[in-house]
């Protein structure tokens, strides 16, 4: 068999040719590459959708199958650039693909907010680097460790391989949906992945000085309409669930305790290494060999021996109610019942103060939790925010004419450009309930049992610290 296939859920068979594409074979092999198989794409999802139990090693597979279809649909385009090396264009954007997520951590992008001095991206670009590591020898071995360090660091040109890695249209976003809708047992990421890739087009996009990018032929957009829907309604149902959210924020409150402990010198007694080095400084003082013994399973397996810590009541707490799923209940505050923000604070104030009598810290016991999502920011929202748009370009005859959230060609994307969606919510054990509702009651959306659905705010607050 000239080929290595992998069977896949999604994309049914992925296959690579054993002497056109070896090198992605090689880094899949790679120790490095392997972790990923320890490291859940969706965190803690799986507690409340049981069949997310899939990793970052099966997407990253995934996005680069995506990446080498997109390439070669736009290899084929008219308009693609007659100077440079195809191949090794396609060779660094393949790896580029499959090893966008080689530098994450336990439980994710979660992990990324607790211990923030590297992101997942900066130890990417590390992991790569480093001479010590079977992805750099392989990367060597053929000749790809300059290429694959200027897509992490978005140097590489041209412009539109890095579209196939990061953006609006790109090969992580396409897999991810599909393979999370799939894995949790929901349809709203579905869309018409075939169809999509058969319109994407070549164009040159005025936003971008008029360089190549990535577009959609302008008579054929549905399919891309579909995928952003899509992408907005997983956020708002799966990936912004309020479970899924009161579990992440009691394992970041496991972390906030671990790292308050370290500072005051009362580590637990099971405390392995990795862990000195993660907690100190942010994990920035952290060697590469030592970042990468780090997964899901090194964790699970502190958060078990830290619910029958006995040194630290509150960290054993903690863990127990994570392993055990006794987790937080949630509701959610209406920002519109907050204009008096004092008033407000005075509550919050009252409430923290009866329940320290109580016996719980309201540090580790009452929890803010903010999510956010802005399902498509156009050039209005760079202009006003200063942040990076993600325009979906139509083109024809090689020219983006108009981008998909224009209202002449998509009422249904211009109802959510631009539309920054906030969800506040306050996380606490059953036991403080009661107390709850006494004091904060006339500033909730939901009954305090936390039975109704949760809903989306769009008016920005100041949420107490």
């Amino acid at each position: 068999m000239s080929e290595r296939v992998y069977r896949d859920p999604v994309h049914g068979s992925i296959s690579f040719d054993w002497e056109r594409e070896k090198y992605v074979i090689d880094l899949i092999d790679t120790p490095e590459f392997q972790r990923l198989r320890r490291i859940r794409q969706l965190g803690a999802a799986m507690l409340v959708f049981q069949g997310a139990e899939h990793s970052r090693l099966t997407h990253s597979i995934g996005v680069a199958h995506l990446a080498k279809r997109l390439f070669d649909r736009i290899a084929s385009d008219v308009n693609f650039p007659k100077e440079g090396d195809t191949e090794e264009i396609r060779r660094a954007v393949i790896a580029g693909a499959l090893l966008h997520d080689i530098g994450h951590g336990p439980y994710s992008h979660l992990f990324e907010r607790v211990f923030a001095a590297k992101d997942h991206e900066k130890w990417g670009l590390e992991i790569i680097s480093d001479g010590d590591t079977e992805v750099y020898q392989v990367l060597k071995k053929h000749g790809l460790t300059d290429s694959v360090k200027r897509i992490f660091e978005k140097t590489f040109r041209p412009r539109f391989a890095l579209d196939i890695i990061s953006s609006q249209l790109d090969a992580d976003r396409l897999d991810y949906l599909l393979r999370d809708s799939y894995m949790t047992g929901v349809a709203y990421g579905r869309y018409d992945l075939d169809w999509l890739i058969e319109v994407i087009e070549l164009a040159r996009i005025p936003t971008n000085g008029r360089d190549l990018g990535l577009t959609i032929n302008r008579r054929k957009f549905h399919g891309a309409e579909q995928f952003v829907i899509g992408r907005y309604l997983m956020y708002q149902q799966v990936y912004f669930h309020k479970t899924i959210r009161s579990a992440e924020r009691l394992i970041k409150l496991i972390f906030e305790r671990l790292v308050d402990l370290f500072r005051n010198g009362k580590t637990p007694d099971f405390f392995p290494e990795p862990l000195a080095g993660l907690v100190d400084s942010g994990g920035g003082k952290l060697s590469v060999k030592a970042y990468l013994r780090l997964d899901d399973q090194f964790v699970a397996t502190c958060f078990g021996q830290w619910a029958r810590e006995k040194s630290d009541e509150i960290l054993a707490d903690l863990c127990r109610r994570y392993v055990e799923r006794d987790l937080f209940k949630t509701v959610l505050v209406d920002p519109a019942k907050m204009k008096d923000g004092l008033r407000y604070a005075d509550a919050v104030q009252t409430l923290r103060e009866e329940m320290q009598r109580a016996g719980f810290s309201a540090k580790y016991y009452l929890a803010a939790d903010s999510a956010e999502d802005l399902p498509y920011k156009d050039m209005t929202w760079y202009v006003a925010k200063d942040i990076k748009p993600e325009d979906i370009w139509l083109s024809e005859n090689g020219v983006a004419t108009e981008p998909l959230s224009n209202p002449t060609v998509s009422p249904l994307i211009d109802s959510v450009r631009n539309i920054q969606i906030v969800t506040r919510r306050l996380c606490f054990p059953a036991e403080v309930q009661d107390l709850v509702k006494r004091h904060l009651a006339e500033y909730l959306t939901d009954r305090i049992e936390t039975g109704t659905s949760p809903k989306a705010y769009q008016i920005p607050v100041v949420w107490p610290q």
